[in-house]
């Protein structure tokens, strides 16, 4: 598989897989502390919601570069990309799946409708 980057592009899919990793993992760890056994259909959605939020606002952050001189950060102009998409569009991409994904969940709960 190849993958097109450019600098810090590639740094894209390892912010949502530890984002998503991150979130199942303190998922659990609160459903074991709690011992609560619901199996619910939108606990994937909200799961996988939030993972995306916080991947989204992770790439969002992490998008530009700066170099420190003299004490003081100044912004360089490196073209950050992954598969020709710059990272600052791929956290609207990742915030948007997320919001999708809490909105189907809320959708689900609300309505008891098996979305996805």
């Amino acid at each position: 598989m190849l993958i097109i980057f450019k600098n810090k592009g590639i740094l894209t899919p390892v912010y949502l897989f530890a984002s998503i990793i991150g979130t199942a993992i303190l998922y659990g760890e609160l459903i074991r502390y709690i011992k609560e056994t619901s199996e619910c259909d939108y606990n994937l959605k909200i799961l996988l919601g939030f993972g995306f939020l916080i991947a989204g606002l992770w790439t969002y952050l992490t998008r530009e570069d700066f170099v420190k001189r003299d004490g003081v950060k100044i912004k360089v102009d490196i073209e950050n990309s992954l598969f020709f998409i710059s990272m600052k569009t791929w956290a609207y991409i990742f915030m948007g799946v997320g919001i999708l994904f809490l909105l189907l969940a809320l959708i689900s709960f609300i309505f008891g409708i098996k979305i996805l």
